[in-house]
Formats: structure tokens, sequence, C-alpha cells
């Protein structure tokens, strides 16, 4: 039976973006794929571009939903139950700054999950981690670990490079983009409302998949992302990065009797070249663009510092490079 593949979309105003973001899922798409943009409380032409493309498309399933202004959480779980779960495929996950670069990612989710095994849960395209063991006495908001990123990231500080082709487990798969089973979903349910509006769903999803059994992990695609496309609620990003130690504790809290199980579930470092799918020939480009990548960030990082402050910056990244 070919698997389904369900696409979500997550849009807050990104009408200088969407048509490129949602363009590039068309070129993924096969016979059995449905997209489903989530217009989020859209005050732009955000709407106006996806009606647009719908009537551009009309052999492809797309599904507008419209919220109002719910943010990530509710979003992608408007989409979840307003799709297919209870039969064999993918949920797609992404936000509305990244473009999907590989058109046969179908083809490769399809591959990964089998060559994995039947307990491969939840992965992401992006980024991973493991829990620090001190996380249940912990104040910090992001508790973990072993970070793992794809090549095509942002350049994430002290974390290991995954080249598209590779896969790396991890306790934690870190959005976007992800990806879910639907029948994963159909069985255990939909992202933590409690968590709402944003922050930490990832993280507790993949604590749930590890209670079942499941192993999750991060796998190398290409896609393209920019930090500066990021951040279309600036007026509100302090009240919501709040949310980030609020919902850590929340998580600390529902599965502190479980904890100790989890935690002693052995970490897994190494990265695997999945049969059929690496090619170390085809990764000078993902070489090229994270190094690429790794310099934007420090100037996004910097640019409102002032040359002192950029050396100061420079000095401390060095000083950590040395000693990670």
């Amino acid at each position: 039976m070919t698997p389904i593949f369900n696409y979500i979309i997550t849009i807050h105003n990104k009408e200088d973006l969407i048509e490129r973001v949602m363009n590039a899922v068309i070129k993924c798409c096969n016979e059995k794929s449905f997209i489903y943009p989530v217009l989020d409380g859209c005050t732009d032409k955000s709407e106006e571009i996806v009606d647009k493309i719908i009537k551009e498309n009309p052999s492809v399933a797309i599904t507008k939903i419209i919220v109002n202004d719910v943010h990530e959480i509710l979003s992608i779980n408007a989409a979840l139950k307003g799709s297919n779960q209870s039969i064999e495929g993918y949920n797609i996950i992404l936000q509305d700054d990244v473009i999907l670069s590989d058109q046969q990612i179908e083809k490769k989710v399809v591959q990964l999950y089998k060559k994995m095994g039947p307990q491969l849960g939840y992965v992401s395209f992006r980024l991973g981690a493991n829990l620090k063991p001190d996380i249940l006495q912990s104040t910090e908001g992001a508790p973990f670990k072993d970070y793992i990123e794809n090549a095509f990231g942002h350049g994430t500080p002290k974390s290991k490079v995954l080249f598209p082709g590779q896969f790396a487990f991890r306790k934690v798969a870190i959005k976007s983009p992800v990806c879910i089973p639907t029948l994963i979903v159909n069985k255990y349910g939909f992202l933590d409302e409690n968590l709402s509006p944003c922050f930490h769903d990832d993280t507790e999803y993949c604590l749930r998949m590890l209670l079942a059994g499941y192993k999750n992990g991060v796998f190398g695609i290409e896609f393209h992302s920019e930090l500066e496309w990021g951040g279309t609620r600036k007026t509100s990003n302090d009240r919501l990065y709040q949310h980030i130690v609020k919902n850590m504790d929340y998580i600390r809290t529902k599965y502190q009797k479980q904890m100790n199980t989890i935690l002693s579930i052995p970490d897994d470092e190494k990265v695997i070249n999945v049969e059929g799918l690496f090619d170390p020939k085809s990764n000078k480009k993902a070489q090229n663009q994270y190094r690429i990548n790794k310099r934007k960030r420090i100037k996004f990082e910097t640019q409102q510092l002032t040359v002192i402050g950029k050396i100061k910056y420079q000095i401390k990244s060095l000083f950590k490079e040395i000693i990670s």
C-alpha cells in the first residue's frame, strides 16, 4: 500500500515568502499527497496568495485551514485533526520559513522508516539532542546535550553536523521540519495543548514516543531557511519566550515519575550513513552551506553589537570551540 503524505504548513503573516514555501512543497507531492496550509491570524495577503496557489494547482489536494491567531501548537493540531491519520502515512510539519529543496523527500522518508525499523517515531530534518541527566533538578529551559544539526540548518553552536542521507538517533527531535507517522498520531494522539501557544511540544511528544518503545532522531535532507525569515510575531516574542521555561517545568512535572525510565534508555550518538540515501560525493554543497550558515548566524547574532562587542563575541565563540 502506498503511504499518504500530509504536509502541514503553519502560516502567520508570510506574504513575502509563503508562495515559495508552498510551491516547494507542491514539487515534492505525488498522487497521495495532501497539503494543509494553516492560516493563523494572518492580517496580510497570505490567505490571498494561498487561494491563488490553490486555483493554479487544481490537481493538487490543498485544504486551507483558518484559525484565529492561536500560534504553533493549536495550528498543527488543527491540521492533524483535519487530515487522515487512520491509514499508513507520514505528516511532514513545517513552519512558514522553510523551503523544502529535496523533491525526493517522500521516497527518502519511506526508505528511512523502512531501513530504521518499525520503532522509529518522531524525526526532525533539522535538529536533535539528548537529555541532560539532571533534567528533573535543572531549572534550564532546554536541559539538552549532544546536539546534532543538519548541515542546512542554522549552524547551532557546539552541534555535530549531519549531512543529507545521514541519520542520528536522539531522544528529542526539534522542529522544523519534522515527520510524525500517521499511525502514531492515530494511536498516541495530538500535540499536548497544555503547552500552547508554543515551545517544547516536540520535546513532550518525543518523551511520549520513548515511553511507548519508539526511538526518535534526525535525518538530513536539503532545505532552505534563513534566520531573519523567522520571528513574525516580534512584538510578542518576549512574552512567548517565557513559555520555554514554563513548558519545560510542565514537562518535568508530567513525566516526573517516568523520567528515570526515559533517562535509562541508552543515548546513541553514532551517525548512520543510510544505505541508498547517503552519497558522500554529493555532500560538498552541504559542507559549503554549513560554513555559510555559521557565518550568517554569527552576523545575525552580532548585528546589534558595537565593534568591541563583536570582538568579545568572537573571542568567546573561539574559546567555546577550543574547550568543546
